[in-house]
C-alpha cells in the first residue's frame, strides 16, 4: 500500500511546457530526466523478483515494450502487448 501511494505521487509530477524553440529543447531534456528519475524510483519501490515491463517509444513515435526479469537477469524488447503476454506466460507459467 505504501509503495502504491509513492508511485501514485510520482505520476502526478507535471511535465514542463514551453513556447520558444530554445525552451522546447530544454523542455525535452528536463522531461526526459524527470521521466528517468521517476522510472528509477518506481523500480526501487517494486519487489525485486517481479518482472519489470515498461512501454516506451522509438524515435519515430512507435510504441514498444521493454521487459526485464531480475530472477534470470534477462531483458528483451517487444513491439506488441501480445508478445509481452506470451513472454510472461513462457517465463512464469511453465
Amino acid at each position: 500500500m505504501k509503495n502504491h501511494r509513492a508511485i501514485s505521487c510520482l505520476e502526478t509530477i507535471p511535465k514542463i511546457t514551453a513556447t520558444s524553440a530554445r525552451e522546447k529543447i530544454w523542455q525535452r531534456v528536463i522531461n526526459r530526466v524527470v521521466a528517468a528519475i521517476k522510472e528509477y524510483l518506481v523500480m526501487g519501490l517494486m519487489n525485486g523478483s517481479e518482472p519489470r515491463i515498461s512501454q516506451k517509444r522509438d524515435r519515430y513515435g512507435n510504441p514498444f515494450w521493454q521487459v526485464y526479469d531480475p530472477v534470470t537477469d534477462c531483458s528483451d524488447s517487444f513491439s506488441s502487448e501480445r508478445d509481452v503476454m506470451v513472454w510472461i506466460e513462457e517465463r512464469y507459467h511453465h
